[in-house]
């Protein structure tokens, strides 16, 4: 554990809570730890682009388009 932290060039209390699943551990010691590990790649889902809640509320926002009825009045 002390080499890996050493690696890392974080304490051996981080890698401890990196173990643990503390929320608090900075996001760079976790992205360090999965590129030692050639696990680098499990991160790609995570970080995919996905829509924002402004265009979210801005397509919600958008009228609707509908299709002229073929029947005459």
């Amino acid at each position: 554990m002390a080499v890996f932290a050493q690696r890392l060039g974080v304490s051996e209390g981080t890698v401890r809570a990196m173990e643990r699943g503390t929320p608090t551990v900075q996001i760079g010691a976790w992205l360090n730890a999965l590129w030692m590990l050639n696990q680098l790649h499990t991160m790609n889902r995570v970080l995919e682009p996905r829509e924002s809640i402004l265009d979210r509320a801005r397509a919600e926002a958008k009228p609707r388009r509908r299709r002229a009825s073929k029947r005459s009045p």
